[in-house]
């Protein structure tokens, strides 16, 4: 039996734990695939490389800044690097769609060291919409 004053203790113990277990995505304890995932390794790569090394996309879309969607999988990096001001309205940005199986890879380019480069890439699970 507990003494009365170590009740207190282990009540604390208790909710910190609970506390912690509450913040572990639920990801980790199912077999729930990652909706989006993101792929740093892409970026910097040419369309080439990735070309090569992934095969024929897809898909294949040219937009410019101006023409921009504005919700979808990569706005948030689109526009942290290309705000939708008038000195970048021109950027010419291609976004190209590789199918790899239960997701899709998609990969934005942007003319850099005169070659499209890759500034973002995420796999993004097939169904997803945004």
């Amino acid at each position: 039996m507990l003494n009365s004053h170590r009740l207190p203790l282990v009540i604390i113990h208790c909710i910190i734990i609970c506390i912690f277990l509450l913040r572990i995505p639920t990801v980790a304890f199912s077999n729930e695939k990652p909706a989006i995932i993101s792929l740093q390794a892409f970026e910097g790569k040419t369309y080439k490389e990735m070309y090569r090394d992934l095969g024929a996309p897809v898909d294949k879309t040219d937009y410019t800044i101006k023409n921009a969607p504005t919700k979808s999988w990569n706005h948030k990096e689109l526009f942290d690097k290309y705000p939708k001001i008038k000195k970048n309205e021109d950027i010419q940005i291609m976004e190209v769609t590789w199918d790899e199986g239960e997701y899709n890879l998609l990969a934005c380019f942007h003319m850099a060291d005169g070659e499209n480069r890759c500034f973002v890439a995420k796999k993004i699970l097939k169904g997803i919409r945004f």
